[in-house]
């Protein structure tokens, strides 16, 4: 009697951790499959800011050489921005402390 009920706990614990590695890999499938899509979503929307922003483009050499920056962009990437609720953030500092 006592060997069938080792058995049967063994029985239970093995489907016990099959379930739990089941659920596990399960739910790393699914963080996988949702970073996945937000990459998508993003490369996508950053294609088409640069497709809107190359329609408008009337001189390519203009474009190509440097001069003509997208409206995208605010500035140089260093220095200091002002924000919209009035602070600012100094992006050299920033950069710079990433270092």
């Amino acid at each position: 009697m006592l060997i069938v009920v080792l058995l049967a706990m063994i029985m239970l614990s093995a489907l016990g951790v099959t379930l739990v590695l089941t659920t596990t890999a399960e739910t790393r499938i699914a963080a996988n499959f949702r970073v996945a899509e937000q990459t998508l979503y993003a490369a996508e929307a950053g294609a088409e800011r640069a497709l809107t922003d190359l329609r408008g483009v009337t001189d390519w050499n203009a474009l190509l050489a440097g001069t003509i920056m997208s409206s995208f962009i605010d500035g140089p990437a260093s220095g200091v921005r002002r924000l919209d609720d009035g602070s600012s953030v100094d992006l050299t500092r920033v950069e710079n402390s990433r270092a």
